[in-house]
């Protein structure tokens, strides 16, 4: 059963691209196609006329809004997408067409990633196992080999819920799965049934997936420089390229897709890479990022993470001295409503404790975040004269960061000191460090292989508060202890 459910994920690339064909004209499905590969939204509706009361439109309305949401470009929130696909799959159900089943499932599956990264577990295993009982249609011509590929990545499926969900089976079996998924990516990898865009598509999908399947992040790194070595370019593909290198700290590869995306422009057609661009730069201190910042603000119309683009400028005008600017959007930042996302919740949550703002606790962090550890580690030593004149709270996250410095940088004892003194603070109903502190002990130690201390902390962790990031660590710490379970 579990083998019939990513059918759908090769039929939303290829099944449909037949039937299209088949039905409509190889012009307008491949314009379609390629419009939404591009994230040229706006050319979807005068595309796809023809197709309209067709399955295949009903499917591209639920797939236009889940590319939407899922590349940050989504003028909607992740619930109204799920309403959106909601309403596809209803009209989905009373269709006879052949391949009614296939896009319905292929829905029940975009439903089911958005519910599980949104936290609904139940909710996305539902939707996962609705997908799986679908009845799907056979292909019998050409691309049959192909979609039947793809029909193994979707009977792998199950290891989406390996962080998450409880399924049947040990966890060495959950293990099993995750692995066979990643040989599956590599089988489509190298799979000669698809070609181009196609391929490329199935391949972005698929790693997506696989970062909720595999906690190991050069584990993802590693799979995605395999299988998207020779696909073909487009904004989408070098975006997920960076946020994997990005994610699994690789900066230098991370650095080099940022290069790519600028020499090709593909801030024009992703906003995304404005932001990614402005904050790369910011880290740097370089005050060319406020060019692209603001650049992401305006394009970005219905407001999302423009809250954390305002932090990054803010920052950079307040280790510069512009204290007057800095102070301006921490304004803005506390006058937005929209606090939906974890980089939403990092602005507010850091406009709200400006006043325990240091040149230096900020400057290192962004040293921390573009992999700079040593520079961070010595500019946080060298304020250690000032530190008498600290606050309490200044003190704890020097700590912290101190912490994480020397995690980064192997130095196991002293990330340990560090760590526990953030830990045995007492002030975690006021900021979010001693949990934090606590969860990257544990994954030092789990790392380490002394896997009854690493749970002595994230019990801790789980007993801290967190103010804003209280449910997110939490999750993150009961994963890491699943994941480590023998």
């Amino acid at each position: 059963m579990v083998k019939r459910a990513l059918k759908r994920l090769g039929c939303i690339i290829v099944v449909w691209v037949l039937s299209l064909t088949c039905a409509f004209g190889q012009g307008k499905a491949d314009a379609a196609h390629q419009a939404l590969w591009e994230l040229n939204f706006d050319q979807i509706p005068f595309l796809v006329k023809p197709l309209q009361n067709t399955d295949a439109y009903h499917w591209l309305m639920a797939y236009q809004a889940f590319l939407k949401t899922l590349t940050s470009t989504s003028t909607v929130n992740t619930t109204k997408t799920i309403t959106v696909i909601d309403a596809s799959a209803s009209a989905l159900k009373k269709s006879k067409h052949p391949y009614a089943a296939n896009y319905l499932a292929v829905c029940y599956l975009y439903r089911s990633y958005l519910q599980y990264t949104q936290g609904n577990y139940w909710a996305a295993a539902n939707d996962y196992y609705s997908a799986v009982n679908q009845n799907l249609t056979e292909g019998t011509d050409h691309e049959t080999l192909a979609i039947k590929n793809q029909i193994e990545l979707v009977k792998l499926l199950a290891g989406f819920y390996y962080n998450g969900v409880p399924i049947v089976g040990s966890v060495q079996g959950k293990r099993k799965k995750a692995e066979a998924y990643k040989v599956k990516c590599l089988e489509l990898a190298n799979h000669t049934g698809l070609t181009g865009v196609n391929r490329a598509e199935t391949m972005v999908l698929a790693l997506l997936l696989y970062q909720f399947i595999e906690p190991d992040e050069m584990a993802v790194y590693r799979l995605a420089n395999t299988c998207l070595k020779e696909v073909e370019l487009s904004p989408l593909v070098v975006l997920t390229q960076a946020k994997i290198a990005h994610r699994a700290k690789q900066f230098k590869e991370y650095e080099g897709y940022l290069m790519q995306a600028m020499v090709n422009n593909y801030e024009q057609r992703l906003n995304q890479f404005n932001l990614e661009f402005g904050i790369n730069l910011a880290n740097k201190a370089d005050t060319l990022a406020l060019g692209y910042l603001n650049q992401y603000c305006t394009n970005q119309t219905n407001g999302k993470n423009v809250t954390y683009a305002w932090l990054k400028m803010g920052w950079l005008y307040y280790i510069n001295g512009h204290n007057a600017s800095a102070q301006l959007f921490v304004n803005k930042i506390l006058d937005h409503n929209n606090i939906t996302t974890d980089e939403e919740r990092q602005a507010y949550y850091e406009a709200s404790n400006s006043i325990n703002w240091t040149p230096e606790l900020i400057r290192s962090r962004m040293y921390f975040d573009i992999g700079y550890y040593t520079r961070a580690e010595q500019l946080l030593l060298k304020s250690k004269p000032d530190v008498e004149h600290y606050t309490k709270a200044q003190k704890l996250e020097m700590a912290y960061r101190l912490g994480r410095c020397y995690q980064a940088l192997e130095n196991a004892a002293l990330a340990t000191r560090f760590y526990n003194m953030a830990i045995t603070s007492g002030l975690d109903y006021q900021f979010y460090y001693p949990a934090y502190a606590a969860y990257y002990m544990a994954q030092m130690l789990y790392q380490k292989g002394q896997h009854q201390q690493a749970e002595t902390y994230v019990n801790q962790c789980l007993k801290l508060d967190s103010p804003i990031y209280k449910e997110s660590i939490h999750q993150k710490a009961r994963l890491l202890k699943q994941y480590h379970q023998p």
